[in-house]
């Protein structure tokens, strides 16, 4: 399911993705240019991701567990 962005600023962004019924949805993140995803396993349908840099191009992903 594609996380859709909400917002952002120069350091933080806020991504929400549609509500299954899940319990858990691991989401997953990395920079345009890494091969490696990090992980955080959520019970809502909203993150937000802070710490970000700015001019660098992220990717978001989300899957029910």
């Amino acid at each position: 399911m594609p996380p859709i962005l909400l917002d952002f600023d120069a350091s933080t962004v806020t991504i929400f993705w549609r509500n299954t019924g899940a319990t858990k949805y691991d989401v997953q993140w990395k920079k345009a240019q890494d091969d490696g995803w990090t992980s955080l396993s959520l019970s809502g349908s909203l993150m937000k991701k802070k710490n970000i840099e700015a001019g660098t191009t992220y990717h978001f992903r989300v899957k029910e567990e």
